[in-house]
């Protein structure tokens, strides 16, 4: 061997390691480009069969993401709408990322400036319309808010630049959107009196008013958090609202609903509460049919501890029982709720630890047939939405997570397919939540708005009975179709920009 052969192979290895490390450089700027960041897969646990790693949409280092909302189209195209901290006037923009049935995620775009409160619905095959708070700064200083709508052009696959605003939705707050009978319905909680209410108006895609729209002028409240559901079937379409009506230190959900042909609101007199003096919050609501719809919402007894509770609680036509579904003696809120005719309720909701040695925190998920039960996500989680595809049998998921070691609350996404029932489904196949016997209120009889019978719901579930340990008295209050008129001073409402899915407060001190 010469003297010069060692030096030939040293290089020769150096060499190598310089083309190893530009490859490795190489792939690692095609992964960034390729979108969205794909989540360590330690964090995506449970049996759910996860079509694809969770996904991290916004990615938006030092800048908090709030209110992820989702809606997918009837062609499969997937659109996620949520709300940034920026340096605007408002204080916010409106962000939006959208993906086709077969396609990679597009890039982020500033859809609003200045805007709030994003709320989101799809319709016909590729159509999409957003309602949010949108506004502007007067001269002296004081802020114009208003109820604003853009519908996505499927044609130019692009949002509009400017949104329309809705006449009579000057100083509301806290949109929701849906599509029935071929309108777009608005809900919202309007604080142009100095009251808090809640206001609804449809209006035809196109963004003109319908021949019907007005506000609820029977229920007078401090209205917050409202959402809109739409429960369809061959008879036709009903339009549910429910929302939280707070009084003080006092709190209860209020529910109706119309036949969007003839929008005559009716309240619904069978929701009572279901803890006794318990604080309802952050309700949402699903149907796969008129007589198949389902409520659910977080739900706190204020005692001290260790009795008192935090609960996601869901109730479902005919309103005869309510339940409780999360993890026994933990807390739990926020949540999501989706329906199916042949799966029933999906439900998705925040899990937290309470303290609980060994117990993890994250997004817990759930269905009614077969019982089945999961976790999502692992870590700090809130906000979740849940969109239900009946066309490929998906189900898709948004939150907010925050990764270890960051600061800030970024926007992920995930999808599966729910597990199908068999001819005789098993009820052992998974654990389900346990429930007691007794709710804690009477049941009585409801109107149904038509024959079609109710889901079957889950044989191994009971209804979850009130706490035994330092329960209040019977409630004293239920929702009632009669004007109420307030008992506060009218005056500018403090929580104005209060996000509808962020944490609610009873008085003073934080419940989540």
């Amino acid at each position: 061997m010469s003297p010069r052969e060692p030096n030939r192979k040293h290089q020769d290895a150096r060499h190598l390691l310089c083309v190893l490390v530009v490859l490795a450089a190489i792939l690692s700027a095609g992964l960034v480009a390729r979108g969205p960041a794909a989540v360590a897969p330690d964090r995506a646990q449970g049996i759910l069969g996860l079509a694809e790693a969770p996904v991290n949409l916004s990615n938006s280092v030092d800048r908090d993401a709030e209110g992820p909302r989702l809606a997918v189209s009837q062609g499969g195209t997937v659109h996620v709408v949520w709300q940034e901290a920026s340096d605007s006037s408002l204080g916010s923009d409106v962000v939006g990322r959208r993906r086709a049935s077969s396609g990679a995620w597009a890039a982020p775009t500033v859809i609003e400036y200045s805007a709030r409160h994003p709320a989101l619905t799809s319709f016909d095959r590729e159509e999409a319309a957003l309602a949010f708070v949108g506004g502007y700064v007067e001269g002296d200083g004081s802020q114009k808010l208003g109820i604003y709508l853009k519908s996505y052009d499927s044609a130019a696959r692009r949002w509009p630049l400017a949104g329309k605003a809705i006449p009579g939705g000057d100083g509301g707050v806290q949109p929701d959107i849906g599509y029935a009978d071929g309108r777009l319905w608005l809900v919202w909680v309007d604080t142009s009196t100095g009251s808090r209410r809640t206001a609804w108006q449809s209006r035809f895609p196109s963004g003109t008013p319908a021949p019907r729209g007005s506000t609820f002028d029977g229920i007078v409240e401090n209205a917050q958090a409202p959402r809109i559901g739409a429960a369809r079937d061959a008879t036709g379409t009903d339009l549910h609202v429910v929302w939280m009506d707070e009084d003080g230190r006092e709190s209860w959900l209020t529910h109706l609903w119309m036949d969007a042909k003839a929008p005559t609101p009716q309240v619904n007199p069978d929701l009572g509460p279901y803890y006794a003096q318990g604080l309802p919050r952050l309700p949402d609501v699903a149907a796969a049919g008129r007589s198949a719809v389902c409520l659910a919402w977080q739900e706190v007894v204020p005692l001290p501890p260790p009795d008192r509770r935090q609960d996601v609680v869901s109730a479902c036509a005919p309103w005869s029982s309510a339940a409780s579904i999360n993890d026994a003696g933990r807390p739990s809120g926020d949540p999501a709720l989706a329906m199916d005719a042949t799966l029933g309720q999906l439900l998705a909701w925040r899990q937290d630890d309470g303290g609980t040695p060994g117990a993890s925190r994250g997004l817990r998920f759930r269905q009614d047939l077969p019982p089945l039960a999961g976790s999502i996500w692992e870590g700090e989680v809130s906000q979740p939405d849940l969109a239900y595809d009946p066309v490929t049998g998906k189900l898709h998921a948004v939150w907010l997570g925050r990764l270890p070691g960051r600061t800030d609350r970024d926007v992920f996404y995930a999808q599966w397919a729910p597990l199908l029932p068999s001819p005789s489904p098993s009820t052992t196949s998974s654990p389900s939540p346990t429930r007691s016997a007794t709710p804690s209120r009477t049941p009585s009889p409801t109107r149904t708005a038509s024959p079609t019978p109710t889901p079957t719901k889950d044989p191994s579930v009971t209804v979850e009975a009130t706490p035994t340990r330092g329960t209040p008295p019977s409630p004293t209050r239920s929702p009632s179709p009669t004007t109420r008129p307030s008992t506060r001073t009218p005056g500018p409402p403090a929580d104005i920009l209060y996000l509808p899915r962020l944490e609610q407060k009873w008085d003073g001190v934080g419940v989540r």
